[in-house]
């Protein structure tokens, strides 16, 4: 499922909510099994000498006593999730000598090692390069198909169009279905109000362009 908006639509304020970061101001969030969450931004220091492996399994603090270490089944598990996300080689690798696009790979195979039915994923392609982010797709292609629900947040339209089901968020909630009922020229229109680019194709079809604005993330 695709969470579709623009920067400052709500997008990252519904899934604190979601993940309980934030009290909704009415109404109940109900949440069947647990959640496991990736967020927009890595705060981490990459300079701290950690490996791929000790950041995947951090994904697995929750289960354990603070003062216990990772075991065999643990270590087991994470280095599956690596491979899901193709980095299984890299596991002794340090998290800070990793390109962008692959420490978005080893967080992505944080979340999976939380072995969680919902996983929330705060736009895990952005700013991520081409041979990651198709690898990305493909693992949360096969997440979805065991039967988890995945929900991604993005503003990439296209993206939003190869999913099973899209929900338009602009401060509201704007349309919510299948990519072909509710991406209509109104729809998207409302949802990105003065930064939609319409380009129209030589057969008449309209084809948006969302203005993606980069935000410049301070620590």
């Amino acid at each position: 499922m695709i969470l579709l908006g623009p920067n400052g639509g709500g997008k990252t304020t519904l899934f604190r909510a979601l993940t309980g970061e934030l009290a909704p101001s009415g109404g109940t969030v109900t949440i069947r099994g647990r959640l496991a969450y990736l967020p927009q931004y890595d705060d981490s220091r990459l300079d701290f000498p950690v490996s791929v492996l000790d950041v995947v399994q951090m994904g697995t603090l929750p289960e354990r006593r603070p003062w216990q270490r990772a075991g065999k089944a643990v270590r087991s598990r994470s280095l599956e999730a690596l491979k899901r996300v193709g980095l299984a080689d890299s596991a002794k690798d340090s998290y800070g000598e990793l390109s962008g696009g692959q420490r978005r790979r080893v967080l992505l195979a944080r979340t999976i090692v939380q072995d969680s039915e919902t996983l929330l994923l705060d736009e895990p392609l952005a700013g991520v390069d081409p041979a990651s982010s198709e690898v990305i797709r493909a693992t949360l292609d096969r997440l979805r198909d065991e039967g988890r629900l995945v929900i991604v947040a993005s503003h990439d339209v296209d993206h939003a169009r190869a999913s099973d089901r899209v929900l338009c968020l602009n401060r509201k909630l704007l349309a919510n279905g299948a990519p072909t009922e509710v991406m209509t020229d109104q729809v998207l229109r409302e949802t990105y109000a003065s930064d939609l680019t319409v380009v129209t194709s030589a057969d008449g079809t309209p084809l948006f362009a969302a203005a993606e604005h980069h935000h410049h993330h301070g620590h």
